[in-house]
C-alpha cells in the first residue's frame, strides 16, 4: 500500500496490536485504535505530531532512530518500552513505505505488546531498547556463539552459561575460545570490552515468537 492511500484514509482498521505510519519526516499520519488509545489522543488528532508530541516524548529518540535505520536500508525488530497512557513494552517491526513513484516516503511499525517484565538493564548501564536481530556477518558467530556472548554479556559465569545455553562447561570453554579469535581479544576481560563497544549488550539475538 503506498503513503497515498493512508494519507486519504489515516484510520487503520485493523486493532490487532499497534500498526502505526509516520512519513519521512517522522510525523504520525495514520493508526490504529490501540496506537490512539496508547497516545491518549483521537486518530485525526495525532496526523502531523512526531513522537516528541506524545507522553513518551523522552524516548523519542529510540523510535526515530530506528526509523531512520529502517530507511537506511537495516532490517530489525526492537524490544523498546513505551509511556503512553498505560507503560507497556513492545516488539516492533518497521517497515519502508513508497509513494505511487516508488520512493521512499516513511515507515510503516507493527508493535505488539510483551506481557512479562522485560529487563532494559546491563552491566554497562540502562538500555533504552533492545535490537532483535543477529549479530552482523562481521565475526559470522554460529547460533551457539550467539547464545554464550549473550549470556556472557549478561554477567553470568561459566556453569550458569553452561546451564542456560544447555551445553557442557568443556563446550562453553570452546565457543569462548572461538569467539576470542574471532574479536581478536586476548582474554574474556577483553571480549566482554570489545563487545560493548559495539553495542552487543542491546542486542537480543533469538527469535521471539507470539
Amino acid at each position: 500500500m503506498s503513503v497515498e492511500k493512508f494519507l486519504l484514509n489515516p484510520m487503520i482498521m485493523i486493532d490487532c496490536g499497534i500498526i502505526l505510519v509516520k512519513d519521512i519526516k517522522h510525523r504520525f499520519i495514520a493508526s490504529n485504535v490501540v496506537f490512539s488509545r496508547l497516545a491518549g489522543k483521537k486518530t485525526e488528532s495525532l496526523i502531523g505530531l512526531n513522537d516528541f508530541d506524545m507522553p513518551w516524548a523522552e524516548s523519542a529518540s529510540i523510535y526515530v532512530n530506528h526509523e531512520k535505520d529502517i530507511l537506511r536500508g537495516d532490517n530489525y525488530s526492537v524490544v523498546e518500552p513505551l509511556n503512553g497512557t498505560a507503560p507497556v513494552n513492545l516488539i516492533t517491526t518497521k517497515k519502508v513505505i513508497y509513494d505511487a513513484a516508488g520512493k521512499p516516503a516513511g515507515t510503516i511499525a507493527t508493535a505488539v505488546e510483551i506481557t512479562q517484565n522485560i529487563n532494559f538493564f546491563n552491566l554497562a548501564g540502562k538500555s533504552e531498547s533492545i535490537k532483535v536481530c543477529n549479530y552482523g556477518e562481521k565475526y559470522n558467530l554460529t547460533r551457539i556463539e550467539s547464545k554464550v556472548m549473550y549470556f556472557l554479556l549478561k554477567g553470568l559465569k561459566r556453569a550458569v552459561i553452561s546451564e542456560s545455553a544447555g551445553i557442557s562447561l568443556k563446550s562453553v570453554d570452546f565457543h569462548l575460545t572461538n569467539l576470542k579469535k574471532k574479536f581478536k581479544a586476548d582474554s574474556t576481560t577483553e571480549l566482554v570490552i570489545l563487545a560493548y563497544q559495539k553495542g552487543y549488550q542491546d542486542i537480543l539475538p533469538f527469535t521471539i515468537k507470539f
